[in-house]
């Protein structure tokens, strides 16, 4: 994994745990095919255009996972839709089990870019 410690700043050592889960999560849904824009203050996941972004947090990570429809998680912490067939669904995770919770959405935002 590449180094991003600069997002991990003033960070619960959990969230650089969970950022690693997440990357190997990725890797494995993916087989490593998608690239990562670092942004100011985030990561964007992208394969044809973003389906996930990556929020550093205090004590957690956001994650805006971007659907065809509103996720249906007891993570979620809101959903916005954006236009008629794409929603932003803004996930929280304060532990890897969170994450394992969530990774069929992950899955399903990366397949609708392919």
């Amino acid at each position: 994994m590449k180094d991003y410690s600069k997002y991990l700043n003033n960070k619960s050592p959990d969230v650089a745990y969970i950022l690693n889960e997440l990357f190997v999560i990725l890797d494995k849904i993916t087989a490593k095919d998608y690239e990562v824009e670092e942004k100011q203050t985030s990561l964007h996941i992208v394969k044809s255009s973003a389906f996930l972004g990556v929020h550093f947090l205090k004590d957690k990570l956001r994650l805006n996972i971007v659907l065809n429809h509103v996720a249906t998680s007891d993570k979620l912490h809101k959903s916005e839709q954006v236009s008629k067939n794409r929603f932003h669904n803004e996930i929280d995770l304060r532990t890897v089990k969170d994450l394992s919770d969530i990774e069929m959405l992950i899955k399903e935002a990366y397949f609708l870019k392919t």
